[in-house]
């Protein structure tokens, strides 16, 4: 780890001499500050880029994730470490018309889950679904799905997207001080 050497107002005043040792905390100080070393000034959330809902995937699960039970089964989630916006995505089908199958996006904040939409299909090809969902830091959504008394419910490649931003992942189901 790099060390944190603090610089002085001397250090920087008008006229004061640009000295290799300034110089060189210049360069070293933020690798401190970014590795977290003693002393060193933090990271605030704050500081985090804000995603806006876009076409570049973030977070994602590949696949057909298939379930036949009758109560909801997340099959993606993520917790957000800041403030933003992210497009969520996923295909959608089931076996047969005569078993309508249930896609959920989902958002639990300081606790409280809120059902944002509800997809129902009686499709038995990928129909796509798509919501850009708003969130703060501690936010969790989810993607979630579920079939009614028979068949199978599949959800394809469930996915987070951006405009390009990263997204920060963060704890979930604790309060923020």
């Amino acid at each position: 780890m790099t060390d944190y050497n603090a610089i002085t107002e001397l250090e920087t005043n008008p006229g004061a001499p640009g000295t290799s040792s300034l110089w060189k905390r210049w360069w070293k100080n933020p690798l401190a500050m970014f590795e977290g070393a003693l002393g060193a000034p933090r990271l605030q959330l704050g500081a985090l880029e804000n995603p806006t809902a876009g076409a570049v995937p973030r977070s994602r699960r590949i696949g057909a994730f298939t379930t036949a039970a009758s109560t909801e089964v997340t099959v993606h989630s993520f917790g957000f470490g800041q403030s933003g916006s992210v497009r969520v995505t996923a295909g959608h089908r089931t076996t047969s018309a005569l078993y309508p199958a249930t896609l959920k996006i989902k958002r639990v904040r300081n606790g409280v889950s809120t059902d944002l939409i509800t997809y129902t299909t009686t499709s038995t090809a990928n129909v796509a679904r798509s919501l850009d969902v708003s969130f703060i830091p501690g936010d969790e959504v989810l993607i979630t799905h579920v079939i009614g008394s028979s068949g199978t419910s599949t959800m394809q490649d469930p996915s987070f997207l951006t405009g390009g931003e990263s997204l920060w992942p963060f704890a979930t189901g604790v309060e923020l001080e």
